[in-house]
Formats: structure tokens, C-alpha cells, sequence
């Protein structure tokens, strides 16, 4: 009998384990190709980015397929991430909370996931990008939002009147006295006395006669 050389044995030995594990490694989903969709780019107006992200169809159960949410911005700048179920009704899900953050959020069949700014302006900027990580197939439509002017209500003044006081005269009255007559009492005679008559004094001038 021919005896096989120890090298051969080990290499066939090696070969039939790695055989043994390659058909015991569990089969999963072919991960898609990484795809990345812009919802801002530097966007320097409040409101809706410029695209929502779903998925084509619904993804096998436990597939792990999600998507990836990060933010960039600039200064004071935010935004959060909206989810709706039928692309018209949307409510907010995560609103970031630095300047550098990121969401993760689980792939549904028929919901949407769009971004919203809510400061933004030309020197608060704000950069939102999604990644699909898994095998579903991405739905990125695009559209051109349509952004809500915010009115900054102008406020009225009411004058305030200070009111000028003009000072009312009153006029001084000079009265001038009347004058009153002097009377000067008659004393009364009674009745039955006679009133006496003054009774005239004669005045001789003399004569002269001539020496």
C-alpha cells in the first residue's frame, strides 16, 4: 500500500473544512449598491429641500434596509426630517441638534421621508444628505418647493399727543367809584312853629356933602 506524504493529507484536510464552512454560511440579501440622494445643498432659504426619499416596493421582513440621514450646517443654522405615509400629510419625526448630526430611520413600503429648514438663510446654511443602506431600491423624486414667505407683521405706532396748554387769561376789572352827592340836611321845623323869614338890615350910605 502506498503511503500518502503528510503535506497531502493536511492540504486535503484543510480543503474539506473550508468546503464544510462555506455550505453552512446562511444566505442573506445581495446589499444594494450605496446610494446617496441630496435633500439640501447649502440651502439658504427656510422650508422644504429639494427632494423626498422612499423606497421601490416594500423590503423583505428583516433585511435591515434603512436610511441614513446626515446634517450639515452652518452656524445657527437647523432642520429636522418629516415622514409621511401617503405624500401629503407630513409630520416631523427628528429635528438635528448640532451642526453635525445624523438620523437613521427604517425603510416602509410606501412612507416618504423628506427634510424641512427651519433656520436657514445666506450665512446659516444647512447640507441634508440620505443613504440607503440594504438591498431595497431607492425612490428619490424631485420636485421645486414651493416655500411659505413668513410675513414679519409691521408694527403700528400710535402717536402719543402732548397736549399744549394755553393759559387762559382773566381779564382784571378796574371799577371805577361813582361818585356819591353831598346832602346837607334841612333840619325840620314842626308843625305849628313859624318859619322865620330873615329880615333884611337896611345900609345907609352917608351923604357927603361937598366943602
Amino acid at each position: 500500500m502506498q503511503i500518502r506524504s503528510p503535506d497531502k493529507i493536511i492540504g486535503a484536510v484543510l480543503l474539506l473544512g473550508m468546503f464544510i464552512l462555506l455550505m453552512n454560511v446562511p444566505t442573506s440579501h445581495a446589499p444594494a449598491d450605496t446610494t446617496t440622494v441630496t435633500l439640501m445643498s447649502a440651502q439658504t432659504t427656510t422650508g422644504l429641500g429639494k427632494a423626498s426619499v422612499g423606497t421601490l416596493g416594500t423590503p423583505a421582513p428583516g433585511g435591515g434596509d434603512h436610511f441614513t440621514f446626515q446634517f450639515t450646517g452652518v452656524g445657527t443654522a437647523t432642520a429636522r426630517i418629516e415622514l409621511s405615509n401617503d405624500g401629503t400629510n407630513w409630520a416631523p419625526v427628528y429635528t438635528f441638534k448640532a451642526i453635525s448630526d445624523f438620523y437613521q430611520a427604517p425603510v416602509c413600503g410606501a412612507c416618504l421621508y423628506r427634510a424641512y429648514a427651519i433656520i436657514a438663510d445666506a450665512t446659516n446654511t444647512v447640507t441634508i444628505t440620505a443613504t440607503l443602506g440594504g438591498a431595497a431600491m431607492f425612490n428619490a423624486p424631485t420636485y421645486t418647493p414651493t416655500n411659505t414667505p413668513t410675513t414679519t407683521p409691521t408694527p403700528t405706532r400710535t402717536p402719543t399727543v402732548t397736549p399744549s396748554n394755553t393759559p387762559t387769561r382773566t381779564p382784571t376789572v378796574t371799577q371805577t367809584p361813582t361818585a356819591r352827592p353831598t346832602w346837607t340836611p334841612t333840619p325840620a321845623v314842626p308843625p305849628g312853629f313859624p318859619t322865620a323869614t330873615p329880615t333884611p338890615t337896611a345900609t345907609r350910605t352917608p351923604t357927603v356933602t361937598p366943602t
